[in-house]
């Protein structure tokens, strides 16, 4: 079982820290820079008259709304714990996998909505009188989506509410309870005490509206996917339809996993550069180094070495179904093991 307890910031969670640092820092530099229309994905004209087909790889990079912004960071944000359910390599991989899928299916997707949408109206423009006929791809509902990875976070909130479990729920009055009359507390008397609480506490609670933890999630999403109307909507459609394939374990390639080079240059490149600097300058200089700095960079070596195998282990183990990891087990108080010890 993984450890659901909370997490401060982004404790031995480095990929949803460098995804946040990451978004924030291309969506500045594309707002400094101006050139958003880079990251517009748009039927007609960019597809059709010019053949822009690399905007299908670049529209889910960054948001251009700052709406769009926040939204995203708060998602990431929360998305922590997934991380700590998969691995961060394991994280980073499936974040991949959706961002590929999304993009492709995404496209499709609207290709084949402007040819329907086309056609329809083709058949009905005679019956209302329209005799303008325009190409295939005129604008639509399918033209254009709005940029930024709502497909990737539409996936990963079908994931967060599949394997996250609900910890806590909480109840929110809605209406005043009703004021009981001195005749009902007369017939209530000599009523068993647990069973006056079981059958009066709704009458005393009047309507009650039951949530849980994940509720931030949801608002959050919800406020997402309504933020540009269809624009946002097609995205998040086609992200959810995919998270859906996930789950089941009907997405093709779902078991992928990045690269050791590639994970490590993406949660900590300065670490991996200055690896790779100390081991060209001590090939240079012969293999001699001072006693200092060779005892260090073994220690760094042999520790970065345990990590990735611990790493790797934890992910094999994940993998399995019905597997707990021990390490990853919230640690009980001795009173909740007596406890439960005699409850069974």
């Amino acid at each position: 079982m993984v450890q659901f307890t909370p997490i401060r910031g982004f404790v031995n969670t480095p990929v949803s820290k460098s995804v946040c640092i990451a978004s924030t820092v291309v969506a500045l530099l594309v707002s400094i820079v101006q050139v958003k229309y880079l990251f517009n994905l748009q039927i007609d004209p960019f597809i059709i008259e010019y053949s822009q087909y690399w905007r299908i790889a670049t529209y889910s990079i960054t948001v251009i709304n700052e709406s769009d912004f926040m939204l995203c960071i708060f998602l990431w944000f929360s998305y922590k714990i997934l991380e700590r359910f998969f691995g961060s390599r394991k994280y980073l991989s499936l974040i991949v996998i959706f961002s590929l899928y999304n993009a492709l299916i995404c496209f499709i997707f609207m290709s084949f909505g402007q040819i329907i949408a086309s056609i329809s109206m083709d058949f009905i423009r005679p019956y209302l009188g329209l005799s303008d006929v325009t190409g295939w791809y005129d604008g639509g509902f399918f033209n254009k989506v709005i940029p930024g990875p709502l497909g990737v976070v539409s996936s990963l909130y079908v994931c967060y509410g599949k394997f996250i479990p609900v910890s806590y729920r909480f109840n929110i009055v809605l209406s005043i309870p009703n004021k009981r009359s001195p005749e009902d507390q007369e017939d209530e008397e000599g009523i068993d005490i647990g069973s006056h609480i079981a059958d009066s506490q709704p009458s005393r609670m009047g309507k009650v509206l039951t949530l849980n933890n994940h509720v931030q999630i949801h608002i959050l999403y919800t406020l997402l996917m309504l933020n540009h109307g269809i624009q946002s909507i097609i995205p998040c459609v086609v992200g959810l339809f995919l998270g859906k394939l996930y789950v089941n374990e009907l997405l093709p390639g779902s078991k992928w996993v990045l690269p050791k080079v590639v994970y490590k240059l993406f949660v900590g490149p300065t670490s991996l550069f200055a690896n790779l600097y100390t081991s060209f300058s001590s090939s240079l200089s012969g293999g001699y180094d001072r006693l200092s700095n060779s005892v260090t960079s073994d220690t760094l070596a042999n520790s970065q070495l345990l990590e990735d195998e611990h790493e790797e282990t934890l992910d094999e183990l994940r993998s399995n179904n019905g597997v707990v990891i021990r390490a990853e087990t919230p640690v009980r108080p001795l009173g909740t093991q007596f406890l439960d010890t005699f409850r069974t």
